[in-house]
Formats: structure tokens, C-alpha cells, sequence
């Protein structure tokens, strides 16, 4: 059977097809890219660093991979091996939406990354403790056995169970690159259909919550499947699902498992859709992040109260918009949980958490979409009954290797 093709972006996906002039580095001072301590940064190094990012291999001290000094581990850090590669200039920042669009209430400069104090090791990232996984075919119409992924330790060489607005709905139009990444779920469960949100991190695989493809105990008997244009509008291009993956532990209400993917029979490359990069976020902490945009966009069922029908004809009842607010990092559970003070509501769920890095390489310049986590709900205060803070699972190396290396996973009809 054939299974998953990982594309991360276009640059790792050719990680070792480089073969570009090695950049030479002191045999005793090694530079930050030179992963195998060889005295180069080269194609072996850019190799190491796309094994990683697809799930395949890990290591505790992942902060060393962090070579832009974002606070994450992600394809903008790609970026900067293939420059050195290349020999040409890299320089990034966190971008903010704010600058280009009007409708945001809150204004945000653009910002430089924020200085790190020191790494605080991540206990979870060499533990290596396997998952099990369920997962539900479509195409049989059953549930087939379910399977185990185990990470695999390696070695460099080197050193809210609701949703809700907090305080007034700041959210607007999405219109952005990005919403070509983002999905919109429609799922029949025992004959009810409920609204989710979904985003594209493959050829042919979509992130969401394990609640929106798992409803009391039932998996679905359908789940329909748009994509949107740059402007936030649902075009008519539906997608159609193949398999439903979640894990074994998942229980209603839990956020750790909260997680499902999604594997789907078009080739999304064909599409023209932005993938979204996942990696791992460490210092995940206020402080660290204070000055970082946050943003989490999705296809919510009311904004401000109204029901997210077309605003410009209410009887047209077929056109949904997707909706972004921006925001800041609140606070971590550093080993599963992602805080934050975005405002969303129910059709959100399965929504990226991320953040925008503007890259520039040379002469270009471009823009990288991290998801930080997958938001799942909200938090309420226990006297005054407003939410307090919105949130979901973060990003692991489990979720690289489910969503980036899953050998279980196919996309082909039976």
C-alpha cells in the first residue's frame, strides 16, 4: 500500500539533493550548523536537521537546532542551513499581521526574536515512550487495528473544556497567504453534523482535535472537507478523506491527546495551498515570548455574536469566512499545554496556533507559518464566569512523528 509522501517545504524536501559547495568552519570552533562536528556545514548536516523535522529522529537538547534563535525548531530554521549552503544572506523576524491589515483593533511593531535567558530541558523530549494510535477507514467503513509509534533517540554530536471571547471579540476577516492552509470540517456523527477546523501540513495530511473526528464514542460516517482562498472566503473545492488517525488514550475533555490526523486522497501540492510548518517550541513561557505575535485562525460558528453566514447577503447560506485574532502567550505547561489570549469559539476547534516569521534570503523574501499547538478550547474563571484563557495541545516530537513520519497512514482508495 502506498503510504504518505512528507513534503516540509520545498527546500527540505531537497535536503538531500543539495550539492552545493560545503561552507568551511574552524576544525576546533564549530559553527552552529554543523550538526556531525565535521569540520562543514554541508549536505550531511542539512540532512540530520530534516530527519529531525519529519519525525525520524530526536534528541533532548533540540534547542541547539534552533538556529535563527526563534525559540522554535522549525522550517525557518531550514532556511538558515540552506543559506550557509548556498552561501547567501539569511535574516528573520517575527512578522505581525497588524502592519498590513486595517481590521486588526491591536497594533504590533514588527519585532526582532525575543533573547532567551537560558534552555529549560524538556523531560518529554527524551522519553521514548511509544503512543498508540486507532485509526478508522472511510473506504471499509471500520476501524482497523491500531498501532504504535516509538521515537527513536538520536545523537548529534553535540552539546479548556469550552470555548470562548476573552473580554470583548477582537477577532476579523482573515486575509492572509496562510488561509489557503486552513480547512474547514463538517462532521456527520450518529446523524448530527458538527462545524471544526482543520490545516494543512502535507501532501495529503491535515492536523485537527481528536473531538472533531471522535464524537461520544462514534467515529464519523462522514467528514466533508473545504478549502478557502487568500481572502479568508470557502471556495467550492472539497477534499476527500481517506483515514482518521487518533490516539489510543484519547478521552473526551483530555488536551495531551487531543489530536487527530487526517489523511485525504488529492494531492494538495496541486492545490496551491501554504503547509504549515510543526516543530518544537521550548522557553515556552511569557516572559520569552512577551514581544511574539500569536495568531490562531479558523472557521468559527458565530463572531461577535452573528452567525458566520456570507455579512454581505445573510440568506446566502453556503459562504463561510475564516476569522484570526492575534495575541501573546499567556502561559505553559511546559510539557503538553499552550496558553494563550486569542479570542475563538466553537467551529475553531482543530485551528493552528502559530506564528509568522518573515524570512529574507538574499534577494528574497518570504514567510514561514509555525503552529505552536492545536487549539481546543478555553478556560473560564470561577467567580467571575469569563473565560480567562484559550488553548490546546502544543507541539511535540510525538506530533512530528505522527503527522511527518507515519508509516500506518495512507491515502490510497481501497
Amino acid at each position: 500500500m502506498k503510504k504518505i509522501k512528507r513534503v516540509l517545504s520545498g527546500f527540505i524536501a531537497t535536503a538531500t539533493l543539495l550539492t552545493g559547495t560545503a561552507f568551511p568552519v574552524s576544525a576546533t570552533t564549530y559553527d552552529q550548523c554543523d550538526l556531525n562536528k565535521d569540520g562543514y556545514v554541508g549536505v550531511a548536516d542539512a540532512a540530520i536537521f530534516n530527519k529531525y523535522l519529519a519525525g525520524s529522529y530526536y534528541v533532548p537538547n533540540y534547542n541547539i537546532l534552533d538556529f535563527n534563535k526563534s525559540l522554535t525548531v522549525d522550517a525557518a530554521d531550514a532556511e538558515y542551513i540552506y543559506a550557509k549552503l548556498y552561501g547567501t544572506s539569511y535574516e528573520a523576524c517575527y512578522w505581525s499581521r497588524a502592519n498590513e491589515n486595517d481590521n486588526n483593533k491591536d497594533t504590533y511593531p514588527n519585532v526582532d526574536f525575543p533573547a532567551v535567558s537560558g534552555f529549560t530541558p524538556d523531560a518529554y523530549a527524551s522519553n521514548t515512550a511509544g503512543r498508540e494510535y486507532r485509526r478508522y477507514s472511510y473506504t471499509q467503513k471500520k476501524e482497523l487495528a491500531p498501532y504504535t509509534l516509538t521515537p527513536t533517540l538520536g545523537d548529534l554530536n553535540s552539546v479548556a473544556n469550552s470555548r470562548g471571547v476573552i473580554g470583548v471579540d477582537d477577532r476579523y476577516r482573515a486575509n492572509g497567504t496562510e488561509c489557503t492552509g486552513i480547512v474547514r470540517l463538517v462532521t456527520t456523527c450518529n446523524g448530527v453534523n458538527y462545524l471544526g477546523t482543520g490545516f494543512i501540513v502535507g501532501d495529503h495530511q491535515i492536523v485537527t482535535n481528536a473531538h472533531c473526528v471522535y464524537k461520544d464514542n462514534l467515529w464519523p460516517s462522514d467528514i466533508k472537507i473545504n478549502l478557502y482562498n487568500e481572502s479568508g472566503q470557502m471556495t467550492n473545492k472539497e477534499l476527500h478523506w481517506v483515514e482518521a488517525h487518533i490516539p489510543s488514550n484519547y478521552t473526551n475533555g483530555s488536551v495531551i491527546y487531543d489530536y487527530a490526523l487526517i489523511t485525504v486522497k488529492e494531492d494538495l501540492s496541486e492545490y496551491n495551498c501554504v503547509y504549515f510548518s510543526i516543530g518544537n517550541s521550548y522557553n515556552l513561557t511569557t516572559n520569552d515570548y512577551a514581544s511574539v505575535p500569536l495568531y490562531l485562525t479558523g472557521c468559527p460558528g458565530t463572531v461577535h455574536g452573528i452567525s458566520n453566514k456570507n455579512p454581505d447577503n445573510i440568506n446566502d447560506n453556503n459562504i463561510f469566512y475564516l476569522y484570526s485574532a492575534e495575541g501573546r502567550i499567556l502561559s505553559s505547561n511546559y510539557s503538553y499545554m499552550l496558553s494563550c489570549n486569542i479570542d475563538a469559539s466553537n467551529g475553531q476547534s482543530g485551528s493552528p496556533i502559530y506564528t509568522i516569521t518573515q524570512n529574507k534570503v538574499g534577494n528574497s523574501t518570504y514567510y514561514t507559518y509555525t503552529a505552536l499547538g492545536i487549539y481546543k478550547g478555553g478556560k473560564k474563571d470561577g467567580i467571575s464566569n469569563e473565560y480567562i484563557y484559550n488553548g490546546g495541545p502544543l507541539i511535540t516530537k510525538y506530533h512530528l512523528q505522527f503527522y511527518n513520519n507515519n508509516p500506518n497512514a495512507s491515502y490510497i482508495v481501497d
